[in-house]
This record gives structure tokens, C-alpha cells and sequence, in this order.
């Protein structure tokens, strides 16, 4: 949660919450705007994006500031020089935490969708957004995964022409690593939508 002030009351961004102070003749309107990262992650095509999407789309009929943050154009724009070896992988999610922070210190809701699936990627997430992240881990078998295959990166892995999942296997939560838990082949996107915002209530009603 962060707190601006501001001089003229007409300046309240949405969702913030009006609080008084008073410094001798000057009235000040000091602003309370929630701030928090939600973040996705998971193997390929476990359901990240789709869920940041639908979880989006229910928080802006809501009326709350909120940005998706996806992997993948990510990687189109702000990381395209990048590779996929570990240092610019670990590079590419420390620049996503960056400009979440960024949004989130302005009051906006961040959701966002990477694979993450080294240990240490999400430790570099934490060291830029420590206690502001909730971890969504959307889970989904490998067999699953590669059923719905959208990027046809299982089929190209199980041809020989991809190493990528061989070289970075995908590491489970850790403690702390995991505030809530989505298996995406057990639910309908809605009901996986639903458990989301029954989970994190307490944070959502804070930005409305």
C-alpha cells in the first residue's frame, strides 16, 4: 500500500482512498492507493495468460486500475534483445518486475504472466517487489500441457528441435514461493477465476 498527498481533493485517482491531514493552515489530502503484484507462473501452456486475462477483465468491471503484463509481449518489446540463455532469462523477469513496481507505486494492480521456472527467477522477483507480489502458480500435468500446445513448443521438444525444457526443467514452489495454488485441468477458467478472487478478497476490496 503506498500513500501520496495531494492539495486539491479533484486529483483522487481511482480506487484511492481519501484520507485528511492537516499541517497547521494547510489542508493536505493524503491518498491511499493499493499497490500489489499478482503473478502468475507455470510451464507453458499451463493457463497463465488466460487466467491474468480473466482475472483482468473481472477487476476492471470492478472499476479498478489494473495492467497485464504478459510474457510474451514482453519478450516482442521491452526484452527483445534478449535470449533465452540463463543470465538473459533471469534479465528478462528482473526488467518485468521493474515495471510492475513502477505501476504498482502509482496504484495500479499488476498481473503478471511468465513461465519463471528456475528458482532463482523468482527470487530476483522478490528482491524488486519483496512483500507487494502474490505468487499464483498455475499448475497443469506435462502430458496436459502438451495437449494443448498452442506455440508447438512440446511438439518441437519431443522432435529433438527444442532443448529448452530439458536445459531449465521447471522447479516447483519452494515455501513462499506459492500463495495459491490453480490446477487449470481440475476447473472451468471461470471456477479457476472465481477461486482467485474468493482468495485474495482481502486485497481486492482494499482497491475498489
Amino acid at each position: 500500500m503506498r500513500y501520496f498527498e495531494f492539495t486539491d481533493s479533484r486529483l483522487l485517482p481511482p480506487g484511492g482512498e481519501l484520507l485528511e491531514r492537516n499541517y497547521g493552515d494547510l489542508a493536505r489530502h493524503v491518498v491511499k492507493l493499493p499497490a500489489m503484484v499478482f503473478w502468475f507462473y507455470g510451464r507453458s501452456a499451463a493457463g497463465k495468460t488466460t487466467l491474468a486475462d480473466g482475472l483482468r477483465a473481472t477487476l476492471k468491471a470492478r472499476g479498478m486500475s489494473v495492467i497485464l503484463l504478459d510474457g510474451d509481449e514482453v519478450r516482442h518489446g521491452l526484452c527483445r534483445d534478449l535470449g533465452f540463455e540463463e543470465k538473459d532469462r533471469t534479465e528478462n523477469h528482473r526488467r518485468v518486475a521493474e515495471v510492475a513496481k513502477i505501476l504498482s507505486d502509482q496504484g495500479i494492480t499488476v498481473l503478471a504472466a511468465t513461465m519463471a521456472p528456475q528458482s532463482g527467477h523468482r527470487s530476483v522477483i522478490s528482491e524488486v517487489l519483496g512483500s507487494d507480489v502474490k505468487w499464483i502458480f498455475v499448475d497443469a500435468p506435462v502430458k496436459v500441457c502438451a495437449q494443448r500446445d498452442p506455440k508447438g513448443l512440446y511438439a518441437k521438444a519431443a522432435g529433438g528441435g527444442l532443448t529448452l525444457f530439458k536445459d531449465y526443467p521447471f522447479d516447483l514452489p519452494g515455501e513462499g514461493e506459492c500463495d495459491l495454488r490453480i490446477a487449470t485441468d481440475e476447473g472451468s477458467i471461470a471456477d479457476c477465476i472465481s477461486s482467485m478472487v474468493d482468495h485474495f478478497s482481502v486485497f481486492l476490496e482494499e482497491g475498489e
